[in-house]
């Protein structure tokens, strides 16, 4: 696990500018609330890209982009790490089953605690105009899981990035287009139970060598 920490510190450190990029747009998108005469709360759930919200302009469509994207670029750098910097330190393992396991740990964990800790800032300018609904907060934190989780299996079964990317983002797409919560949960479970399979019935699960 020691390990995974310094992978995810390495992520946090060689990406400071898309972190600065998204506080940026943050900022801009709550200084244009500030000065919008009619407050709307919607704005608040398509900020923290909540699957339900109406995305109504055109700051909202790319802060929802920008996210989705961010949880992709992530999900691939910490999965992908060791994989392309230490290829045969995986193929040496005895244990690949755990390898996976202290994967989907730590790459969950960041992305839970990096989603509750934006929420928490773009919370701020919020908190004396509306009361929040703590179920959409998890919908919206449940929703980039979900993200991670396509990611991951879809690289896994295909091994290529190009192509895997691709059918990342339509797939992730048709969930946002047709939510339902139900549907999320249930696709979570899968997609984790898929990645053991895949893992148990392939020697080097990853790109061939």
């Amino acid at each position: 696990m020691k390990i995974q920490m310094q992978i995810i510190k390495s992520c946090i450190m060689n990406n400071k500018k898309w972190f600065l990029l998204l506080l940026l747009l943050i900022a801009l998108r709550v200084l244009l609330l500030h000065f919008n005469i009619k407050f709307e709360p919607k704005s608040f759930y398509c900020l923290i890209n909540f699957p339900g919200a109406k995305y109504s302009n055109m700051l909202d469509l790319l802060l929802l982009i920008f996210q989705i994207g961010l949880t992709i670029y992530f999900t691939y750098f910490l999965y992908t790490y060791e994989i392309d910097f230490s290829f045969f330190y995986i193929i040496l393992r005895s244990n690949l089953k755990k390898w996976l396991i202290v994967k989907l740990v730590s790459i969950l964990s960041y992305i839970i605690i990096y989603r509750l800790v934006f929420i928490l800032l773009s919370s701020v300018y919020f908190i004396d105009k509306m009361s929040f609904n703590p179920i959409s907060i998890i919908v919206s934190i449940l929703f980039h899981i979900s993200i991670s989780l396509i990611v991951i299996t879809i690289f896994n079964v295909i091994k290529r990035k190009d192509i895997s990317i691709l059918l990342d983002l339509i797939i992730i797409f048709l969930i946002f287009k047709f939510f339902n919560i139900y549907f999320l949960i249930l696709m979570d479970l899968i997609l984790i139970i898929s990645n053991f399979y895949i893992i148990k019935n392939r020697k080097i699960f990853v790109r061939d060598i």
